[in-house]
């Protein structure tokens, strides 16, 4: 159908679209948008759970097709755009959602359902605000059966400026937007791939209290604040978490507009946590840049969370992670690979195993003489035993470096690597293992991707 010539919608933005547009959501029905501006005046106007229901623009980009509300009342809660919650084979294709430059307003998507679930080509325009003027994430995708899978593809968010001001448990107040989520529900798998995500104020991706799969790929990832990707390996019987070809940049040198706000975090990269103590995330072939973070930024508390981190806390006790074939280049005092040892959640459980950490064919080189939470490059903690560091490589030349810290493990294996370092290539506290074809003359392979 299309929403001009047979729904009498406006594309011109003079009249709204909602009542048109809600009369055609039924099961079968694929809505095709010619370019234009559409009016928006009220939020779920796609609220339910109907099959094989889609809209798509027709524009050459997805700024030839877009959608927009009223200005949000300061301090509101922004608008649901489209709620589908169930059901297969949703589409949202080819178009822009307008939130403009006003620092209030704020407009989400929901695709949730049992299998093919789709959103591709999308982009939010304008500025995106403060959590507490949201819904909580401008896009919530899950797969609620264990087969199924919901897919982002072509993603474009934050290139026009959002509210940073970090977590409310370091500041007090109302952090940065979630971008995009996977809520308890999720139990199949969700894909996001060949994206854009720039400067995110809270968790770019994040998927938490879930045993769903996440699958990340060619996304290019900028100045996330509380993370760039938040999840872990899931529990699935086929299939494990995936984070591959990406590139997670943190250069506050070009932060576009933040409201007056400044980041609190400085932690881009990946967050290996869901809150669920589950395995086996693989972060392969990625590349991450730390270049320059704000002094400010440094100085708060809760700063610095480290590019690569496996957390350890009472709601959060990832199991085993592998990462290979990454290259990190750190020119800032962030930490760089920083795996916390094992222990048990709030309800006294041990994550799932394996707990070991395997490391393979990963670059790191870094030109500072510290770093804020240890002066090692890459930290395994307690009870990681079996973990094994094999053909990679450490360049850090300043100040007192270490190479490795391993605490509290057994049989760790460190094996044919380059270690450049100021201070002590690997230390084994506490631990056993074997350290086989250690050099330390070359310098590192640099990361090589091109940002968008």
């Amino acid at each position: 159908m299309d929403a001009v010539d047979d729904l009498g919608m406006d594309p011109a933005g003079g009249e709204p679209i909602e009542s048109a547009l809600s009369a055609a959501y039924e099961t079968g029905t694929l809505i095709v948008f010619p370019p234009g501006d559409y009016r928006v005046e009220k939020e779920g106007v796609i609220h339910g759970d109907k099959d094989r229901f889609g809209m798509a623009g027709l524009g050459d980009d997805p700024k030839n097709v877009t959608f927009h509300f009223p200005k949000a009342a300061e301090g509101g809660t922004g608008y649901w755009f489209l709620r589908n919650q169930g059901g297969s084979e949703v589409l949202f294709k080819n178009f822009s959602i307008e939130l403009t430059d006003d620092h209030d307003t704020a407009v989400s998507i929901m695709n949730e359902g049992d299998d093919e679930l789709w959103c591709v080509d999308l982009e939010w325009l304008g500025f995106i605000p403060r959590q507490a003027s949201s819904p909580g994430q401008l896009l919530r995708m899950q797969a609620k059966t264990l087969y199924g899978v919901a897919t982002a593809r072509r993603i474009t968010i934050g290139k026009y400026g959002s509210a940073q001001g970090g977590h409310s448990s370091s500041t007090g107040t109302s952090p940065g937007y979630t971008f995009i989520r996977n809520e308890p529900d999720h139990i199949g798998e969700f894909r996001l791939e060949d994206s854009h995500l720039e400067q995110c104020g809270h968790n770019t991706m994040r998927s938490s209290n879930n045993d769903g799969v996440v699958t990340v790929k060619n996304c290019f990832i900028k100045n996330a604040d509380i993370s760039g990707l938040r999840f872990n390996g899931g529990d699935h019987p086929e299939k494990t978490s995936l984070i591959e070809n990406c590139h997670f940049l943190v250069d506050h040198r070009e932060l576009n507009d933040t409201g007056g706000t400044a980041p609190h975090h400085a932690m881009g990269g990946v967050f290996a946590d869901s809150r669920v103590g589950n395995a086996g995330l693989v972060v392969r072939n990625c590349d991450f840049e730390w270049k320059h973070i704000l002094q400010e930024t440094i100085d708060n508390d809760g700063s610095l969370w480290g590019i690569i981190r496996v957390p350890e806390s009472n709601q959060s006790n990832p199991g085993g992670i592998t990462i290979e074939d990454c290259r990190i280049f750190n020119d800032t005092i962030c930490p760089n690979i920083w795996i916390n040892g094992v222990s048990t959640n709030k309800d006294n459980q041990l994550p799932d195993r394996p707990w070991e950490v395997d490391i393979d064919n990963v670059h790191c080189t870094t030109y500072k003489n510290r770093s804020q939470q240890g002066d090692w490059i890459f930290y395994i903690g307690v009870r990681r035993s079996n973990s094994n560091i094999t053909n990679s490589c450490i360049y850090a030349l300043e100040g007192e470096m270490d190479g490795m810290l391993v605490e509290g493990c057994d049989d760790v294996l460190v094996e044919d690597c380059n270690i450049a370092v100021s201070g002590e290539k690997v230390i084994f506290e506490n631990s056993t293992g074997s350290v086989n074809g250690i050099t330390s003359n070359e310098t590192c392979t640099l990361p090589g991707k091109e940002g968008e």
